[in-house]
């Protein structure tokens, strides 16, 4: 079980999807102390905790509900936001959650990492990653965590044409490769959301249906063991 830590109180923020004041700080890490001691154990032994959901996006006003908007360079980007305010939020989550309980895992809140403001007009930060890694973030999590659908395959297609490089390998391979040439650390990778839809534009019912999807659920799996995510 990942349990998502999101939703900020009104006197703790700004926005409920962004970042927290900075007096704040200190009153959310009590939080996430006591929820890791108390929902560590039996009954719930929660071991995984991932802190907002697509942290990445960057329009805090029209896309609230994903869970998380950390992201920057974006004209509707919450106050204070940016892969480095989310590194310092989680130089204080990281040590409070482990202070609940020392076996508990940290991960990034799931990264969209794709449909991104700088390239595509989309509500995802495209730095947001390299910022974070920029800033120390690499210290404060345990497990890389992203989402993928294959609407976007065609942005992880292999540019030498090796089809087993392509999908969700070929994104996971791409953070790993990020992740790596900043911080210098090889870090474990997962995925919490994946799905292929059953219905689609009209005229296409040859790209989205439920067959497919059905087929999806085995390929999209079998992928990810190649790639070495887990848990998907």
């Amino acid at each position: 079980m990942i349990v998502p830590v999101e939703d900020n109180p009104t006197w703790a923020a700004s926005t409920p999807c962004g970042p927290i004041h900075q007096e704040h700080l200190q009153t959310f890490s009590d939080f996430l102390t006591a929820a890791a001691a108390r929902y560590g154990s039996a009954p719930y032994n929660v071991l995984h905790w991932a802190i907002y959901n697509e942290p990445d996006n960057a329009n805090s006003i029209d896309f609230p509900w994903l869970g998380g908007c950390w992201g920057a360079y974006h004209p509707k980007s919450a106050p204070g936001a940016g892969g480095a305010a989310y590194a310092n939020m989680m130089s204080y989550a990281y040590p409070a959650i482990k202070a609940g309980n020392p076996e508990a895992q940290v991960l990034l809140g799931g990264l969209a990492y794709e449909y991104w403001y700088q390239t595509d007009g989309g509500p995802f930060d495209y730095y947001f990653l390299s910022d974070l890694l920029n800033a120390g973030g690499a210290a404060y999590f345990d497990i890389i965590n992203f989402h993928y659908y294959p609407a976007w395959a065609w942005r992880w297609v292999d540019p030498g044409g090796d089809r087993y490089k392509n999908n969700i390998y070929g994104k996971a391979n791409s953070i790993l490769n990020v992740v790596k040439g900043i911080s210098g650390e090889d870090k474990p990778i997962a995925c919490t959301e994946v799905g292929y839809p059953t219905t689609g534009p009209d005229g296409q019912a040859l790209v989205y249906n439920e067959e497919l999807s059905s087929r999806y659920v085995m390929q999209v799996y079998a992928r990810a063991m190649f790639a070495g995510i887990s848990p998907i």
